[in-house]
C-alpha cells in the first residue's frame, strides 16, 4: 500500500515538473495587432481615435458593456478610459501614454490580467485611405498555467481588437456620410 502511495506522489511531482519546463518554454509575452483600412484621410482617423471621449462609440470594451459606468482622465499629457460595467462587474483602463509622429502608445490595464503595453498606429495610405494596426504586447508571468494561457491570448484579445477596428471603420464611415 505504501509503494503504491510513494508511486502516485512521484508521479504527481513529476508531471508537474515536467509542466513547468514546458511551460518555461513557452515565449514571456504575447504579441497581437490587428489592422483596418479606412475610406478617409490620416488626419480625420487620427483626430477620432487620439479624442478617448469617442471611444466609447467604436471600442468594444466599452460598447459590449451595457449600464457601463464609463470615465474619463486626464493627468501629465496622458488621457485615458475607465470603465465599469454594473451587471458583469467587469472593468478596466485603456491609457494613451504618449504619441509620438503616427503611434499612439496605450497602457491596456484589465482586473485579473497583466498590464500590457501597446499601440495604435495611423499610417496614410493614399489621400483617401488610412491604415489603423492595433498592436498589443501581453506580458506573461512564469508560472505554467499563465504561459500555457498565453496560446490563447491571441484568440481571445485579437478578436475583440477586431471588432472595435470594424466598429471604428463603421464610424467614420458614417461620419463622412453626414458631413457630404
Amino acid at each position: 500500500m505504501m509503494q503504491k502511495i510513494k508511486l502516485i506522489v512521484i508521479g504527481v511531482v513529476g508531471l508537474l515538473v515536467l509542466f513547468t519546463i514546458i511551460g518555461l518554454l513557452i515565449p514571456s509575452s504575447v504579441k497581437i495587432s490587428r489592422g483596418v483600412m479606412i475610406d478617409a484621410d490620416s488626419a480625420t482617423v487620427a483626430q477620432i481615435v487620439q479624442d478617448v471621449h469617442s471611444w466609447p462609440e467604436w471600442m468594444t470594451w466599452l460598447r459590449a458593456q451595457e449600464g457601463s459606468l464609463v470615465s474619463f482622465a486626464e493627468e501629465e499629457g496622458m488621457s485615458s478610459v475607465q470603465w465599469r460595467s454594473l451587471n458583469k462587474k467587469t472593468k478596466g483602463s485603456i491609457t494613451i501614454i504618449g504619441i509620438k509622429g503616427d503611434l499612439i502608445q496605450l497602457r491596456h490595464a484589465f482586473p485579473g490580467m497583466n498590464i500590457s503595453q501597446g499601440a495604435l498606429r495611423i499610417r496614410k495610405v493614399s489621400a483617401q485611405q488610412t491604415e489603423v494596426l492595433w498592436m498589443m504586447d501581453y506580458p506573461l508571468k512564469w508560472y505554467p498555467w499563465e504561459r500555457f494561457e498565453g496560446i490563447f491570448m491571441d484568440a481571445m484579445l485579437g478578436r475583440v481588437i477586431e471588432e472595435a477596428l470594424d466598429t471604428l471603420k463603421r464610424r467614420i464611415g458614417e461620419i463622412r456620410n453626414q458631413t457630404s
